[in-house]
């Protein structure tokens, strides 16, 4: 786009009568500096209310094109802002009928996201971005807070996934209640404290490098990865009833000394997958269950747990227990008899298992 040299180019392109253009991808060169004309340039090439896809990349200008949030674009469907990193503020989406998916990215001259970005209407008769079912932010070094606001008839009633990533300033608050929201992810972004989410439909939660997020407790999977405050993560989900909750997986995280013990029908009532993966810190995980109890619990996986001791299982029908890598292991214990299949793998220095009857029909040791 750099190579359009003056606003009789962007007029003589005669964008606006388009009208069978659809899909459209704006791109500048990555480093071109700010030009005035080029501001001038953009806001000319106003498009035809067709246009359903829109892309605007490495636009060096400050501010962003008049017409761009305009209702007169009500058939916009799917905009990506990336690497427009001079603008300080997003342009007014909330109004966009026919809006589905946002990504915005790169754009380190944002610090807050606010009212210009939801439309400036508290007239609404409608919600804001009421057709929007994905929003995305990422690599926005700067950005610092999201002010929401919802007004009388609220926001993103849609809205089936927030991802927001390497946003290391950022410290929310998030949308409380997101009616529809199937996946959430959050990662890299150190700073950032979520109050406890109303997501009914969630299903999928993903947590990266975060300290300390409120658990919605309706999630189907989660995925906890590199949170260096994993020891006050832990405790919090240990607490909690999960009703629906069936696959947990804690990965590459860090603690200076962590002892997890918990039921597992009290808290994960339907879990079938547990997964605990490079977990540095974790010196004990007692796991209990009585006998009598039914439960869905099918598969143990632990590895890479490099301070951990002791483990006490639950053995059920049917059930493996993967431990690998854990090389100061030195006591496993279980008390049912129902125990199937046991591998073990990389515990240098096993000290001794305990169990009350020994069936199991599968046991490496290296």
């Amino acid at each position: 786009m750099e190579n359009v040299v003056g606003v009789e180019d962007a007029l003589q392109a005669n964008m606006k009568d388009k009208k069978y253009l659809d899909k459209l991808s704006l791109n500048w060169s990555c480093g071109i500096s700010h030009d005035a004309i080029q501001d001038d340039i953009l806001n000319r090439l106003i498009h035809h209310p067709n246009l359903k896809k829109l892309s605007i990349q490495h636009y060096p200008g400050l501010t962003f094109p008049d017409w761009l949030g305009d209702g007169s674009f009500s058939n916009l469907m799917s905009l990506q802002l990336s690497y427009c990193g001079n603008y300080l503020i997003l342009p007014p989406l909330g109004q966009l009928p026919c809006l589905e998916h946002i990504e915005i990215f790169g754009m380190k001259g944002v610090v807050t996201v606010g009212s210009e970005f939801y439309g400036n209407s508290s007239s609404s008769l409608h919600p804001f971005f009421p057709s929007l079912q994905t929003l995305s932010f990422s690599s926005m070094s700067n950005w610092e807070k999201w002010l929401c606001c919802g007004g009388r008839h609220g926001e993103f009633p849609r809205l089936q996934k927030l991802s927001i990533w390497r946003c290391p300033k950022f410290t929310g608050e998030l949308p409380i209640h997101l009616p529809s929201l199937k996946e959430l992810s959050l990662g890299n972004c150190p700073q950032l404290l979520v109050p406890t989410l109303n997501v009914p439909a969630a299903s999928r939660f993903f947590l990266r490098s975060l300290y300390k997020v409120g658990l919605p407790t309706t999630l189907k999977s989660r995925s906890i990865s590199d949170c260096t405050k994993v020891d006050l993560l832990l405790p919090e989900l240990f607490r909690c009833h999960h009703p629906v909750l069936e696959n947990l997986s804690i990965n590459g995280s860090t603690c200076d000394s962590l002892s997890l013990s918990f039921s597992i029908l009290d808290i994960f009532p339907r879990l079938t997958d547990f997964q605990i993966n490079d977990l540095k810190g974790l010196e004990e995980l007692c796991i209990s269950i009585s006998e009598e109890d039914p439960t869905s619990l099918r598969r143990l996986r632990i590895e890479g747990c490099p301070n951990l001791v002791y483990i006490q299982l639950p053995a059920l029908d049917s059930m493996c227990h993967e431990i690998c890598k854990s090389s100061k292991l030195r006591l496993l214990t279980h008390t049912h008899s129902s125990l199937q299949k046991l591998h073990l793998r990389g515990i240098f220095k096993f000290g001794s298992t305990t169990n009350s009857h020994s069936r199991w029909t599968g046991i490496c040791k290296h």
